[in-house]
């Protein structure tokens, strides 16, 4: 996560690639990220070599940073099946971390959002396009949010 108007530095151990922005909600430009706009976004480093090309992808949230940032904890919330073509089924191992969900598109725009069940929770997808969205579980304490595809 970083903040609306705050830099960050990204590092790579391979030299003459390209970074890449690609939802609008942050920019990259010589390995220094910027927040600017609320909402999540896809950075890239793109190489080419003998090999051929490489691209590493990772996801960055951008928050306004009004509020204090929810404390992250990795791996305490399921996503399944990814990817998937019908339903997507969210996972508690330890039940009621997590009290809400939200779905978004690449470019940060909501799609669906409910409460969680404190164990599990089966939530259709029937009615969006084929496509990458983002599901995020947000609680008291804990939040975690993951990609999801939609084929």
């Amino acid at each position: 996560t970083i903040c609306i108007d705050s830099v960050a530095t990204l590092y790579t151990t391979g030299t003459g690639g390209a970074w890449g922005a690609q939802n609008g909600n942050a920019t990259v430009d010589a390995g220094i990220i910027t927040g600017k706009f609320k909402g999540l976004d896809t950075i890239s480093y793109s190489v080419t070599n003998s090999c051929g090309l490489s691209k590493a992808i990772k996801f960055l949230s951008v928050d306004s940073c009004a509020e204090p940032l929810p404390v992250i904890k990795e791996g305490i919330a399921d996503f399944y099946p990814n990817p998937t073509s019908e339903s997507v089924t969210i996972s508690q191992p330890h039940p009621g971390d997590f009290d809400q969900f939200a779905i978004t598109t690449a470019s940060g725009a909501l799609v669906i959002s409910g409460s969680l069940q404190p164990q599990k929770t089966e939530v259709s997808l029937r009615a969006l396009p084929e496509g990458i969205y983002f599901i995020r579980v947000t609680g008291q304490h804990h939040a975690w949010a993951e990609r999801i595809v939609k084929y």
